[in-house]
């Protein structure tokens, strides 16, 4: 009998926060997530307003899932949303103190969410040009002004999917991996440790061998056919020549880009003088940092960029600082 397939869009894009012109291309980023219509799409640096927010609807996360069910009352999106900073106080503490301290304190609630309102209306305001030198010189300022507690990762994932409950991986760096399983497919939505150094640049290797080590089930399973595909998503941080990138094409993963087209694109963030302009921008040079990677039956389609060209007449304005990529795949229903 003919193994049964299914098709997955699945798209990564890094928002950039609520910093970098946030008001202005808001509108235009909600409008590039909607025409997707992809079945997963794995979001970085979200600002997220925790649990009460989504009660309410406020916050960045919530209210962008908010605008990509506007119209799918049919097919919703579930949001699986995390701070990275905080992971580090909640995962750590004991289960017992941390329900106590964080999940049933109103206090650690209303802390994320006034936090989040504030990185989001007044973050940008308050630092201006400054932002990224302040960072760079001391990230613990940031403490201060409740940006650990927000600065996160979304995946919105549709409900036909019957995502798992999503398990969380510490990275080092305020950095994790969030890692769930969507209709037979294990999906991982990273964000590595950012910089160009040389030390940065092993920390990253370090960062996908940790990676690595924590899956060695899901590909066991990927292999054994238990799990229909693995699929890694996000921004990396690395170039495609980097140890990083090296150690997941050995691992037996495939960029979906670089499969359909051969090469990987130009950049897919472009740098401080193109692009989006703002005097908030990470100043970073430009590159190659955000793929899909999957391994297993997996055939990839297509694969492309989205969210790199300007918005409207405006040709500072993007919808982020970086480029978004969504592909499209058929994968093997080896569990059915």
């Amino acid at each position: 009998a003919r193994t049964p397939t299914s098709m997955m869009r699945v798209a990564t894009f890094n928002v950039r926060m609520c910093v970098d012109r946030w008001p202005e291309r808001r509108p235009y980023l909600e409008r590039a997530l909607d025409e997707l219509d992809a079945d997963v799409i794995l979001l970085q640096e979200v600002v997220d307003a925790g649990a009460l927010g989504t009660a309410l609807g406020l916050g960045q996360v919530a209210m962008l899932n908010k605008a990509l069910n506007r119209a799918r009352s049919e097919a919703p999106y579930i949001c699986l949303a995390h701070s990275e900073p905080a992971t580090y106080v909640t995962d750590v503490l004991p289960s017992v103190l941390a329900k106590v301290l964080c999940q049933y304190n109103p206090g650690w609630h209303l802390l994320r969410l006034g936090a989040a309102l504030f990185n989001e209306h007044c973050l940008e305001r308050l630092f201006g040009a400054f932002l990224m030198p302040a960072f760079n010189a001391c990230p613990w300022i940031f403490l201060s002004v409740g940006t650990p507690f927000v600065f996160g990762k979304a995946s919105m994932v549709q409900a036909s999917l019957r995502p798992s409950m999503p398990q969380t991986l510490r990275l080092g760096a305020w950095r994790t991996a969030q890692r769930f399983v969507a209709k037979g497919v294990c999906v991982v939505n990273v964000h590595l440790h950012s910089g160009r150094s040389t030390e940065r640049e092993a920390f990253r290797a370090t960062q996908v061998r940790q990676l690595l080590k924590w899956l060695e089930p899901d590909l066991d399973a990927t292999l054994a056919g238990t799990l229909d595909a693995l699929l890694i998503g996000g921004d990396f941080n690395a170039s495609p020549t980097e140890p990083a990138y090296q150690l997941l094409c050995e691992r037996g993963f495939r960029s979906c880009y670089a499969t359909v087209h051969g090469v990987e694109p130009d950049v897919t963030f472009p740098g401080i003088d193109c692009g989006l302009r703002a005097c908030t921008k990470d100043n970073d040079p430009a590159g190659v940092f955000d793929y899909v990677f999957v391994m297993g039956e997996i055939e990839v389609r297509a694969a492309k960029l989205f969210a790199n060209q300007p918005c409207g007449d405006d040709l500072t304005l993007f919808p982020s600082d970086h480029f978004g990529v969504v592909v499209d795949l058929t994968i093997r229903n080896r569990q059915e």
